[in-house]
């Protein structure tokens, strides 16, 4: 999506919730990001963490289109969203998706500055190449940059939604060094969106053993959720009478 692939009924918001059956989770997650990219509430963080299959990738699809509207009022209806179009502001994004480059590769796609570190990737992500010279230093270095860089980040970018993916098979790529780096930063990023009243971090993580991998996958795990589980939003994945109705929803949809 994110990187200009998506297809379809993906590619396009109206199309994309026109087919979403509307579970509690997803509701909970627009009303939140609503909320929170407007500045009127909403929590700074929501983990995700499902077995395979719970719906966490639908759920960031949702928040993502989500903020590539620029009048929400388009998606009146959807999850019971009470929309004030008067107090939007489209939100800046940055999208990682762990499993989608080496760790040695540059992380911006199309063109950008060649990058190495989360860090740098956010930053001119949300802020471009002022956004990025405010954690040079720590790019340059491999270092965490701490909250208060992040909070500096977040002023100058305004209203921004961060979407963190396949976090755990990312990290346990990492030699110790920069794995102490990166999970220090998750907790800095984590912190200085709590700080930020328009900036909103989703994040997932894998429930079952089978997609940890390994031991430094399950120590990933166990200072993610430790992380996540500070200051995260409850989300609901999928019961079994909505995964149905997703099923039905995707199979039998009018065309």
């Amino acid at each position: 999506m994110d990187s200009g692939n998506a297809e379809g009924e993906y590619a396009d918001p109206r199309d994309f919730f026109r087919i979403t059956f509307q579970t509690e989770g997803i509701k909970r997650v627009l009303r939140t990001a609503l909320q929170r990219l407007s500045g009127t509430g909403g929590d700074p963080v929501i983990g995700l963490q499902t077995a395979f299959g719970g719906g966490k990738t639908h759920t960031m699809l949702a928040a993502y289109h989500l903020c590539g509207v620029d009048d929400p009022a388009i998606l009146e209806g959807v999850a019971d969203l009470a929309v004030d179009s008067a107090g939007w502001k489209r939100p800046k994004t940055a999208v990682f998706v762990g499993t989608s480059k080496a760790t040695d590769d540059s992380l911006v796609l199309r063109g950008g500055p060649r990058v190495h570190t989360l860090w740098g990737y956010i930053a001119w992500r949300l802020a471009g190449d002022a956004g990025l010279d405010l954690v040079k230093d720590s790019e340059a270095a491999r270092t965490n940059p701490g909250s208060e860089l992040m909070v500096e980040v977040f002023k100058l970018a305004g209203p921004s939604l961060i979407l963190l993916d396949e976090l755990v098979a990312y990290a346990r790529q990492l030699t110790d060094e920069r794995f102490e780096a990166f999970l220090s930063f998750i907790q800095s990023l984590t912190e200085a969106a709590k700080m930020v009243p328009n900036v909103l971090v989703i994040g997932s993580l894998p429930e079952s053993d089978a997609e940890v991998g390994g031991e430094k996958g399950k120590a990933a795990l166990l200072r993610l959720e430790r992380v996540f589980g500070r200051i995260q939003s409850a989300w609901l994945p999928a019961s079994g009478d909505e995964t149905y109705e997703i099923i039905r929803r995707r199979l039998f949809q009018p065309f």
